[in-house]
């Protein structure tokens, strides 16, 4: 959960949750700005089966 593309920081990375109502349905990992700076790059997108 910490790990990050060369050059990149903790800065870049964040944790997205998605919720409906008050249950969390996906968890998205996102790091901005990789490959370049017009991109955001999704490590993970995670999504609830019952939902």
């Amino acid at each position: 959960m910490k790990v990050l593309p060369p050059g990149k920081s903790g800065e870049d990375k964040f944790y997205v949750g998605f919720f409906d109502g008050s249950m969390l349905t996906a968890v998205m990992d996102l790091i901005l700005k990789y490959p370049n700076d017009e991109t955001a790059f999704i490590g993970l997108f995670m999504v609830d089966s019952a939902s």
